[in-house]
């Protein structure tokens, strides 16, 4: 009898085991739940306006996974949130930091104010994270973000934000996406920035960036689309600039770039569809392997110091549709 009650005991326990393995918890999400339902009619206090959150209620709770840009996982976890151009204003609550389970936010386009809560950082499953398009400046601490380890894609475009490039964002090796632009960063782009090799999508444009390209971004071998526009920045093209094979938009007007165009970078860059080096310093001929950019549409050189003839074979370009290289020093046909 002793031993039928001991393996009676030890197939309730595996038994046991096996259910919470594999099969969610209902207290465990029912917890879970409550804590994100909370978390948002907190947040809802401070939203103005809030019509659009009717259904944000605390005799609703049961019904989270229906409420207004909220989507859970399998019915059970809030993983979703979309509160994107809604006009929203006030700041972004410490509460946000309750909502641990969150794969993707967006709260682009509204008129969010004030620093950037650190409790962002208690998001560590977070993937995608958009707060573009507000009032948002920049937080007391960047380093406590260092746990937003699995993002892919960050938005921070078109805010407050002040002082150097956010120093987590170095950590976050997973990103593809990242679009700092349209804030008032200054410094240096930092030479870690070749710890980003899965980056496709960089817009850094619109800041007060100084100092010179990194070399260390010709590292960042899968970027398609590269944005530096309208900063300070100083100084040639970096020769590893031509590693980016896979570069189709490469926009670095509005600097203080100088040098010639290396001949051997065009050869390189052949999924080009646009180049706009505008309102910079550079010198030189314009190299006839521009002719090698079939799929070029775009070509801006306009207010350099370009000299000599313009190539013959820009007439290889037949995609092309806007070429501008007014105020330059060329030499009439």
């Amino acid at each position: 009898m002793k031993t039928s009650q001991t393996q009676l005991t030890t197939i309730l326990f595996f038994l046991h085991i096996f259910l919470f393995t594999f099969f969610p918890s209902n207290v465990s999400s029912d917890t879970s739940t409550s804590k994100s339902a909370n978390a948002l009619i907190t947040w809802q206090k401070y939203l103005l306006p809030s019509t659009s959150l009717t259904t944000w209620s605390p005799n609703n709770i049961k019904n989270l996974c229906s409420w207004a840009g909220v989507t859970c996982h399998i019915g059970l976890y809030l993983t979703f949130l979309d509160l994107a151009n809604n006009l929203f204003q006030n700041p972004i609550p410490s509460e946000i930091g309750n909502l641990n389970n969150i794969k993707y936010m967006s709260l682009f386009n509204n008129n969010l104010t004030n620093k950037i809560p650190n409790e962002i950082a208690n998001l560590k499953k977070i993937e995608v994270l958009d707060l573009g398009g507000n009032y948002l400046t920049t937080p007391s601490d960047w380093s406590k973000f260092n746990s937003l380890l699995m993002l892919t894609h960050l938005s921070l475009d078109l805010n407050e934000l002040t002082f150097q490039f956010p120093s987590f964002i170095i950590n976050c090796i997973k990103l593809t996406h990242l679009v700092l632009s349209k804030n008032h960063l200054t410094g240096p782009i930092p030479y870690s920035i070749s710890r980003l090799t899965n980056l496709q999508h960089l817009d850094l444009r619109s800041n007060d960036f100084t100092s010179t390209i990194p070399s260390q971004l010709g590292q960042c071998t899968n970027l398609k689309y590269l944005a530096l526009a309208e900063n300070s920045l100083t100084g040639s093209l970096p020769l590893s600039l031509s590693n980016l094979k896979n570069i189709y938009e490469l926009g670095l007007s509005d600097n203080g770039l100088s040098g010639e165009i290396p001949s051997n970078f065009l050869p390189k860059w052949t999924n080009l569809i646009s180049l706009q080096l505008q309102n910079n310093y550079f010198t030189g001929k314009i190299p006839s392997q521009i002719g090698l950019l079939k799929k070029l549409n775009v070509l801006f050189l306009n207010n350099n110091s370009f000299s000599g003839n313009l190539p013959n074979e820009i007439g290889n370009l037949q995609r092309l549709y806007n070429l501008d290289v007014s105020i330059n020093q060329l030499s009439d046909p």
